[in-house]
């Protein structure tokens, strides 16, 4: 199959096209930087340079693609704008197309707020102030189902591997400053997922084509971030762990603070039992050593 990715040079965004390509589709990626656009043709991907904002950029290359994924982000004040526009662009090529198109939505865990027990896709939205835009463009995504489309939101946790992400600026705290520093007391659990099992997750949404579903992207396990941390900080060679309240680090961070001290427990049994997903890793603290291997520098 033809697969448009926005993003495709984007931590999410390429791995699924990266998982994509192993399985032997066509990928098209949309990127904003033409030294980035150079590295999607040296992998094998069929660059396509623009902006998100200005589909008519980009347009013309989605209409010719089966399957539609939307994982770019634009950071800034035009972010929630961009992502809309985006969206809705690709529905409406989707709609337009006279043969099946496949569309899939990039959310995220943190629109379901703080939970103690594991949340599935049927748990009640309480989205963090940061995200409270995405429930919106989640129902825009869903509601693009019918007829020839198909659509599917996958809310990805806390990824990590490579370096990219969270737990990578965690390793490289503790690699360049020695010290590793967290946002609250660390107590509190992230949902994560690994990289490479979230693109095969992109992989098997494509070969099962959902008609309308929403599915979690986490490997299940339930680790405080403190003791991921303190296990990234001994495999690189020795950090601190330091804690900061969650009033100061506020001052500093804004609405982010509250997102980094979030307590989740998020559920992926629906994509494990609909899809077939089994994540081949689990558990952050015991693969440290492997994961900041991975993140050095080759």
């Amino acid at each position: 199959m033809k697969i448009f990715i926005t993003g495709a040079t984007g931590y999410i965004g390429g791995a699924a096209a990266a998982a994509l390509k192993k399985s032997g589709h066509e990928i098209v990626g949309l990127t904003h930087s033409s030294e980035r656009a150079k590295a999607l043709k040296a992998a094998g991907v069929e660059p396509v340079s623009g902006d998100i904002k200005k589909p008519a950029e980009w347009r013309a290359a989605v209409d010719t693609c089966d399957v539609l994924i939307h994982a770019a982000f634009e950071y800034g004040p035009q972010a929630v704008a961009a992502d809309e526009t985006a969206l809705t662009t690709l529905i409406e090529s989707a709609r337009a197309a006279k043969s099946p198109r496949l569309l899939i939505y990039t959310s995220g865990v943190w629109v379901l707020g703080g939970q103690s027990a594991p949340a599935t896709e049927l748990t009640p939205l309480n989205p963090l102030p940061i995200v409270a835009w995405r429930p919106a463009h989640e129902q825009t995504a869903l509601a693009a189902a019918g007829g020839e489309v198909s659509a599917v939101v996958v809310r990805p946790g806390c990824v990590y591997g490579g370096r990219r992400g969270l737990y990578a600026d965690m390793i490289e705290s503790a690699v360049e400053k020695k010290t590793i520093k967290l946002t609250g007391d660390g107590s509190n659990c992230w949902a994560n997922v690994f990289i490479d099992d979230l693109g095969e997750l992109y992989r098997l949404i494509l070969e099962k084509r959902p008609e309308r579903e929403i599915y979690h992207a986490t490997d299940g396990t339930a680790e405080t971030v403190h003791s991921i941390a303190t296990a990234l900080a001994s495999a690189a060679g020795g950090a601190a762990v330091e804690t900061t309240p969650l009033e100061e680090a506020r001052k500093k961070l804004g609405p982010l603070a509250d997102a980094l001290a979030l307590d989740q427990r998020v559920s992926s049994d629906k994509a494990r039992k609909d899809l077939g997903w089994k994540p081949a890793m689990i558990s952050i603290a015991k693969n440290a050593s492997a994961l900041v291997k991975q993140w050095r520098p080759a």
